[in-house]
């Protein structure tokens, strides 16, 4: 009996391990309840060395972890968007799925980045501060699941180009004359790879998830904000 209850112990103490980590709350966990789970799932696998009381007792866990814990949207997000995570090697069935729902939230994000106003200084123009719309950016989903974009729509007034202090107003009508178009959906798209393919530096490997994307957020505008709606979800 003692060899019994010993082995069960050893069986349940990673189960009190993930409970201490998941159940923090002064740091994000949603990133972590993936490769938790798959541990788990790792641990529990039946070995031929198994006493027939722990091999019935994994059959059971098996069966409740699989049914319980299922990746499901939010896990997998939660798990993408910490950086040293993202690329799924412990789970690269999923990785195609993932990348999928974050590509989803890219594309219906991507209009949300913060516009800085500027004065148009041709009062003939506009009269007041004016802000360029976001261009109408229509997609679809391709056979491969990816986004197809179509070409935007550039719509409200033009406004007049804003040059460097450096720059002497004999230039003016050169470097200040038309408008500037941009593709917002190729820049998502840009910036979705620029994200996925990115390496982590030897440096980075002090910093916590949200240390990371705090230095890194200028680089990752849009991405930045679907890392902080899934990040402050609770694991």
């Amino acid at each position: 009996e003692q060899t019994v209850i010993e082995n069960l112990v050893s069986l349940l103490d990673p189960f009190e391990k993930a409970t201490t980590i998941l159940c923090a709350d002064k740091t994000p966990t949603m990133h972590k309840v993936l490769p938790i789970t798959t541990k788990l799932l790792r641990i529990i696998e039946i070995s031929e060395e198994d006493i027939p009381v722990v091999r019935r007792v994994k059959e059971k866990m098996q069966e409740e972890l699989n049914r319980r814990a299922t990746s499901d949207k939010i896990t997998l997000l939660g798990c993408i968007m910490n950086p040293f995570t993202k690329n799924l090697d412990f789970v690269p069935d999923q990785r195609e799925s993932a990348y999928s729902y974050l590509r989803e939230e890219v594309f219906s994000n991507f209009m949300e980045v913060d516009i800085k106003k500027e004065k148009c200084n041709d009062e003939r123009t506009c009269a007041k501060d004016c802000e360029p719309e976001s261009p109408n950016v229509e997609t679809e989903l391709t056979e491969e699941g990816k986004r197809k974009i179509a070409s935007p729509q550039i719509i409200g007034q033009p406004c007049k180009k804003i040059k460097s202090a450096d720059t002497e107003e004999w230039l003016d009508d050169v470097v200040c004359t038309g408008q500037s178009v941009i593709n917002q959906g190729s820049a998502a798209e840009i910036e979705l790879q620029r994200y996925l393919g990115t390496k982590i530096a030897e440096g980075d490997q002090v910093l916590s998830v949200l240390e990371w994307w705090k230095k890194h957020e200028c680089f990752f505008p849009r991405i930045s904000k679907i890392a902080k709606k899934y990040l402050s979800i609770p694991g």
